[in-house]
C-alpha cells in the first residue's frame, strides 16, 4: 500500500507543481506523506489490536486514535508556527489523503474480518 500511495503522490505532484508552484508543492508533499505516515501507524496499531479481544481491543484502538490526534495536532502547530509551508495547501493535502487512506484501510479490515468470521 505504501509504495502504491507514494507513486500516486509523486504522479500527482507534477500538475501541482505546474499549477501552484514550488512552495505549495512542498506543502502538498509534506501533507500527503505525513498522512501516509499517520495511516501506516494506525494500520500497525489496529492490526496489533486485532490480536486482543474485548476491552483490550478497544483500549488499543482508542489509545492509538488519541496518539494519532495528538501527533497531528503537534505537527499542525509546528507547520503553522515554525515553517514557511503554505498552511492551507498542507491542510488540504493532509485531509484529502487521510480520507483516501482511511477508506483503503477500512476496506482492508472489513475484508479481513469477513474472512475471519467465516
Amino acid at each position: 500500500m505504501a509504495i502504491g500511495a507514494s507513486l500516486f503522490i509523486l504522479i500527482v505532484s507534477l500538475p501541482v507543481y505546474k499549477l501552484l508552484g514550488l512552495n505549495k508543492l512542498l506543502a502538498f508533499l509534506w501533507g500527503a506523506f505525513f498522512s501516509l505516515f499517520i495511516t501506516a501507524f494506525a494500520f500497525a496499531v489496529n492490526s496489533w489490536a486485532f490480536r486482543f479481544g474485548g476491552k483490550s481491543f478497544y483500549r488499543v484502538v482508542l489509545g492509538g486514535m488519541f496518539l494519532r490526534f495528538l501527533i497531528v495536532g503537534i505537527v499542525l502547530f509546528g507547520v503553522w508556527r515554525y515553517t514557511q509551508l503554505h498552511l492551507i495547501t498542507f491542510l488540504i493535502s493532509l485531509m484529502a489523503f487521510y480520507v483516501l487512506f482511511q477508506a483503503i484501510e477500512i476496506r482492508y479490515f472489513q475484508k479481513n474480518l469477513l474472512k475471519k468470521n467465516r
